[in-house]
């Protein structure tokens, strides 16, 4: 019995989905760091923003990649495949 097509795209889809979860922590803090280390310029304290944005982005990249993965581990379980389920 031959796979569909469809289960083919599903398959890649997922691929695409959890190689991009390794970006999301290191892109949000640095997007925190260059958000403060901006804030700092315009205050003209050095490193003090820079350090504790970039660690809120790091734990907002960190909530938001335990929130991707709960989501998709539990469209992987509704999917019907035998191999998936508990």
């Amino acid at each position: 019995m031959k796979p569909s097509r469809g289960n083919y795209r599903d398959q890649w889809a997922k691929v695409g989905v959890y190689s991009s979860l390794g970006f999301l922590l290191p892109l949000a803090a640095l997007a925190g760091f260059g958000l403060g280390w901006l804030v700092d310029r315009w205050l003209g304290t050095e490193p003090v923003f820079g350090i504790l944005v970039g660690m809120l982005g790091a734990g907002a990249g960190f909530v938001e990649l335990l929130r991707l993965l709960k989501r998709f581990e539990g469209n992987t379980k509704r999917d019907g495949n035998p191999q998936d389920r508990s």
